[in-house]
């Protein structure tokens, strides 16, 4: 039953990144990889991730859970997978679920390609209010069938995990 619900979850996540541009995406994802160290490849993404955040608004929110119902509003409307916000003793947790990072952009760029989705993230949060000592810091890599990835805001002196 497990290897029907992985290979049905990896269906439905390739749906997400539509055919007539699979292939320009994983040769653009091939370029980046020979042209930039990882760490570069990672600084370009999250830029990206932030500018994305700016095009992408959300309504009046007070509460986390508004802000994750208002977020996977978005993300649904995108087909861009879903996030669970949670709070933790010093930190806001982050696991965004099913986003289409991996068929999109191929396997390999799961150790850079995550960084989008960590500056969509920050850039929301710093526009909620998050102050200049608060970063979002991607904490693990994507896992499960799911693509689970998770991220943390807090302080940067309190974070337990080093960023990726």
């Amino acid at each position: 039953m497990q290897q029907i619900a992985e290979a049905s979850l990896a269906y439905y996540s390739q749906q997400q990144c539509s055919e007539q541009w699979r292939v320009f995406i994983t040769a653009l994802a091939d370029e980046l990889t020979a042209q930039m160290a990882l760490a570069e490849r990672r600084q370009l993404m999250h830029a990206l991730g932030e500018r994305m955040a700016t095009k992408l608004t959300h309504g009046n929110v007070n509460t986390l859970a508004e802000l994750e119902k208002s977020i996977n509003e978005l993300w649904s409307q995108m087909q861009w997978g879903y996030v669970s916000l949670y709070e933790q003793a010093d930190s806001i947790g982050l696991t965004h679920f099913c986003s289409p990072l991996r068929h999109a952009f191929g396997a390999d760029a799961m150790q850079w390609a995550p960084a989008l989705l960590q500056g969509v993230y920050a850039r929301w949060f710093s526009a909620f209010g998050a102050g200049d000592d608060l970063q979002l810091r991607q904490v693990a890599p994507a896992q499960g069938s799911d693509d689970a990835i998770e991220f943390k805001l807090g302080r940067a002196n309190a974070m337990a995990h080093p960023a990726l």
